[in-house]
């Protein structure tokens, strides 16, 4: 569920279908109320019923597609601040160029239009007329979207990405309206006058939204130079552009990575500052410092495949056309590294002051217990509450809970203090309540004995583990 999640919150997917569904949504309100032929007569399209229509239609998909996809913009950053603000300034945004793009597409389509009818041939928009005339709405509403993320890769690829699928937009309106239109038309009763425009009305709002939609997020993810992605902790597997010159980390709700979850990372803990083609990772000075590669520093340049470490939250670092980076070795939250050689991957470059991370001093200090000797693939990813990020690789039998013998939560005060039994055997997990006070969750639903399958969602108190077989 987290991978889908994932997907399309932060992948072309997601921004495609929600813009898909606002244009729709927006169709199905408004189509209703355009006239029909039957009681306007010919010139039906020039009734001032017809006009309100049409305006409402417009505008209604500018402005839907510009929430539905800002929403999903400002999801994808990771916090309730961002969410509302993305989502408000692409509506805004999208809805000045939306309009803006509108105009010009109006003036286009009478100019080609007219040169048509000038060279006597038919009077109905050829599929290249469609394309010229969607292009500027697409650009406009595109424009506002990547305007929305305050920075000039995000308006330069909004505005490619909005002229793509408004391209595209065009080549597949009359195809696919002259199909339908068809078959409304053979569907008709003997004599009926049909209004064929509501397949091209759908093709138009619907289409404009899943392919802007599609294209824009296509044309971010590609132009990204530099970007971050969470390989341990809360939301692990989240990515963040590095588009500005200061990239503030921290738990604050307006930093550029927040990251939340972890009473030993700082509202502001560590600023990613970008200096020419450098990226430069410093501490805040915060207690509990950063690691760079596992090991403490003040600061540190960014390499392409580089981890660092936050709190209990390991992140990797990289950068654009440099290949696959090196599989990150995985960091126990809160455990005492041993003393590393530091490595330096550009001999030029030195990092100051380099000592061994030490334990995160925080809120509240968890005590990890030593792994014991695995005896499976299987391991549990503590999802949330103060050991998020924590793998336990599962042996036999081990207890969960405050003074369990296997994970130990002794900062969860909603966990009992021997709380369940998680065992192995014959290639199965079997999870066993001990009769605790708060029970025992697996996907939302109390157990008392349950078996526990990959992917499966273990909650004990306020702790969330997920099980996890990476050899399987």
């Amino acid at each position: 569920m987290n991978g889908l999640f994932r997907v399309l919150v932060q992948g072309a997917i997601g921004r495609a279908l929600a813009g898909f569904l606002a244009g729709a949504l927006v169709w199905l309100v408004v189509e209703p109320m355009f006239p029909k032929a039957g009681n306007l007569g010919i010139a039906f399209s020039a009734s001032p019923e017809w006009v309100r229509a049409e305006r409402a239609l417009i505008v209604g998909t500018i402005l839907a597609i510009g929430i539905a996809c800002g929403f999903i913009q400002g999801l994808a950053k990771g916090s309730r601040h961002h969410l509302w603000v993305t989502t408000l300034l692409a509506a805004v945004f999208t809805f000045v160029g939306g309009m803006m793009g509108w105009q010009v597409s109006g003036v286009i389509f009478q100019a080609m239009m007219g040169a048509q009818v000038m060279a006597q041939r038919d009077g109905d928009p050829t599929t290249i007329v469609r394309v010229f005339t969607f292009i500027p709405l697409g650009i406009g509403i595109g424009l506002g979207l990547g305007v929305s993320q305050l920075n000039v890769r995000g308006a330069m690829s909004g505005a490619f990405g909005g002229l793509i699928g408004g391209a595209v937009t065009g080549m597949i309106f009359n195809p696919i309206s002259t199909v339908l239109g068809t078959a409304m038309v053979a569907n008709a009763n003997p004599g009926e006058v049909v209004e064929i425009g509501a397949p091209g009305r759908a093709v138009l709002t619907a289409g404009i939204g899943l392919l802007v939609g599609l294209f824009t997020a296509l044309a971010e993810q590609a132009s990204r130079r530099a970007w971050v992605r969470l390989v341990v902790g809360r939301n692990e597997g989240r990515d963040w552009p590095i588009d500005n010159q200061q990239t503030l980390i921290g738990r604050d709700e307006r930093a550029g990575i927040p990251l939340f979850g972890d009473g030993s990372v700082a509202k502001h803990h560590a600023t990613i500052v970008r200096q020419g083609g450098q990226y430069l990772l410093m501490d805040a000075g915060t207690p509990a410092g950063i690691g760079h590669n596992g090991i403490r520093v003040p600061q540190a340049v960014l390499q392409h495949g580089d981890t660092f470490q936050i709190g209990g939250h390991q992140l990797q670092f990289f950068l654009r056309g440099m290949g696959r980076p090196q599989p990150v070795a995985m960091v126990n939250p809160g455990a005492q590294p041993a003393p590393m050689t530091p490595i330096v991957q550009n001999p030029s470059v030195q990092n100051p002051a380099v000592q061994p991370m030490p334990q995160p001093m925080g809120a509240a200090t968890v005590a990890i217990p030593a792994q014991p000797m695995a005896t499976s693939a299987y391991q549990l990813v503590v999802l949330s509450g103060p050991m998020a990020g924590h793998r336990q690789f599962l042996t036999d039998q081990f207890e969960i809970g405050r003074e369990g013998t296997g994970l130990r939560l002794t900062t969860d005060s909603q966990a009992s203090r021997r709380h369940c039994l998680v065992s192995t055997a014959a290639g199965q997990v079997t999870v066993t309540d001990l009769n605790s006070t708060n029970g025992t969750y697996i996907n939302g639903q109390r157990v008392t004995s349950s078996p526990l399958r990959p992917g499966d969602v273990l909650r004990i108190g306020g702790t969330e583990m997920r099980l996890e077989n990476p050899v399987a």
